[in-house]
């Protein structure tokens, strides 16, 4: 059982419920999510996680190095090869020589995962619609506007780094 003084101290800390980052955050989150998993058109080619899009969306057109591509997707090092590994083994990328530096591969889109990049592209779009909806256009178009100079503001890791 919780003392007196820590259920008082709790009580009185506990944000309202709009003003808990956390829970906004990864309620978002988890839409996100489920809208990847439910409106996907090309589901059946491979199965979409959060990484996989994150990962996608950092290829650029010239490909990208591991440790390149981890940086952009703010993940390890590690965990991108795990990622490179699992979406190679797919068909989603392939590896290529890096023609400057022989030790370096370089992680490239097959059409495969650049139908899937489409994909997630267009669903985007969809989804800032269903945004509209339920905000109307100018909400919607603010919400992007604030999330983005806030992403841009604080960087990958925030103000850890």
């Amino acid at each position: 059982m919780l003392s007196k003084e820590i259920n008082e101290k709790l009580h009185s800390k506990r944000p309202k419920r709009n003003e808990n980052v956390g829970r906004l955050v990864y309620a978002l989150y988890r839409y996100f999510v489920c809208w990847q998993e439910e409106r996907c058109p090309n589901n059946y080619l491979f199965h979409l996680k959060p990484s996989h899009v994150a990962l996608l969306a950092n290829i650029s057109m010239y490909g990208g190095t591991n440790k390149e591509l981890a940086q952009r997707a703010i993940v390890s090092k590690q965990a991108m090869s795990k990622l490179l590994n699992e979406t190679l083994k797919e068909g989603i990328i392939e590896m290529e020589k890096d023609k400057n530096d022989n030790r370096s591969n370089t992680v490239v889109l097959t059409d495969k995962g650049a139908e899937l990049l489409i994909s997630t592209w267009e669903n985007n779009h969809l989804l800032i619609e269903d945004f509209e909806k339920h905000l109307g256009k100018p909400k919607a178009q603010l919400l992007l506007e604030l999330l983005s100079e806030l992403v841009d503001s604080i960087g990958p890791c925030g103000p850890l780094k």
